[in-house]
């Protein structure tokens, strides 16, 4: 594999005077992010999901956030960011051969001290509340 594609045919030794014509078919399986927001909140987690229905038998999905892998699944989710982030899903299958890949895409962080400010007071409006009044915030 190369590239996501399967080369055919595979040539283990050349000879002179041959013309070799190199063909692919691709494996892609059609893997693209769910909808997602371009821009989140200071620390507001953000769940990232790809439709697995067509993974190949013994495949999965691997997840990468700033270009490292981060896990797998059909689904990611990054918690309390406070820096924009890429995020990518790749399709491996059961050898480590990348057969299919998102686009990376980037998320930009609403970071400014208003931002940091106005997180800060509402997860504190928040922890009040519940100490007062029980599980608040899961009633709001």
């Amino acid at each position: 594999y190369i590239d996501n594609k399967e080369w055919s045919p595979e040539i283990t030794e050349a000879t002179a005077n041959a013309t070799y014509t190199a063909t692919y078919k691709s494996n892609a399986i059609g893997l693209a992010l769910g909808e997602i927001e371009d821009s989140t909140g200071y620390k507001e987690d953000q769940t990232f999901t790809v439709d697995t229905s067509s993974l190949p038998e013994g495949a999965e999905i691997h997840w990468f956030v700033n270009g490292e892998d981060v896990g797998t699944g059909e689904s990611y989710k990054v918690e309390d960011p406070t820096d924009d982030y890429t995020i990518q899903a790749k399709a491996v299958d059961k050898d480590g051969n990348v057969i299919d890949e998102t686009s990376t895409e980037k998320v930009e962080v609403k970071n400014s001290i208003l931002d940091k400010i106005k997180w800060f007071f509402s997860n504190l409006l928040k922890n009040l509340l519940d100490a007062i009044f029980g599980d608040f915030g899961k009633i709001c």
